[in-house]
């Protein structure tokens, strides 16, 4: 038999999908911190420090991104022959994907993971486990994408705890937010102009 075709996903399918992610963190959050919902996200979005936050977000995506095209073109790592991963490489190869791919997972998946999650975490046990725990579950929602590709799920596992150090050391979402919208902005852009063959 054939292989089944990968369903179309168009960019108001994606725009919504993550949007609704980020809807989902809204209301966890909500649930969780209840009248403390806007301070706790006043808090998580403090301007005070935006600039260094940001400056150091910017600069750990593109330091990350690097080092992943780097350690892919060095192992010939390609993506996984599964629905996951193909409907992943057509998205990063249509005109929108460096945008789409970066812009809304970087928010709307940080909102979630570090902005809800390892938030959570952090009230209950120590930092190493939190971000641990978090970790894996970031992990896991990536697995059907990069299942069959120990390097990719190594990366997506190490870009996890990179992120959750962001957040606890710096205290706000703007770092962890830039610097995975900047890598997965950058990995993208590799991948449509062959710098990095998956």
């Amino acid at each position: 038999m054939g292989k089944k075709a990968t369903p179309e996903i168009t960019m108001k399918d994606l725009i919504m999908s993550f949007s609704l992610f980020g809807f989902a963190a809204l209301i966890c959050i909500f649930i969780w911190k209840r009248q403390q919902t806007v301070p706790f996200l006043s808090e998580i979005f403090d301007l005070s420090n935006i600039l260094i936050s940001s400056l150091i977000g910017i600069g750990s995506g593109i330091v990350f991104a690097v080092l992943v095209a780097i350690l892919a073109r060095v192992t010939k790592t390609k993506m996984p022959d599964n629905e996951g991963g193909t409907m992943l490489l057509e998205l990063m190869k249509k005109p929108y994907g460096p945008v789409l791919v970066g812009v809304l997972p970087g928010v709307f998946e940080e909102l979630f993971f570090r902005g809800f999650l390892l938030a959570l975490l952090l009230t209950f046990m120590n930092t190493p486990l939190a971000i641990l725990l978090s970790t894996l579950v970031f992990w896991l929602l990536h697995v059907p994408q990069y299942k069959g590709s120990i390097v990719l799920n190594v990366v997506v596992f190490v870009l996890s705890i990179g992120l959750s150090i962001l957040f606890v050391e710096l205290g706000t979402l703007w770092a962890p937010i830039l610097a995975h919208g900047i890598y997965n902005y950058l990995v993208t852009l590799f991948v449509q102009k062959g710098i990095i063959e998956i």
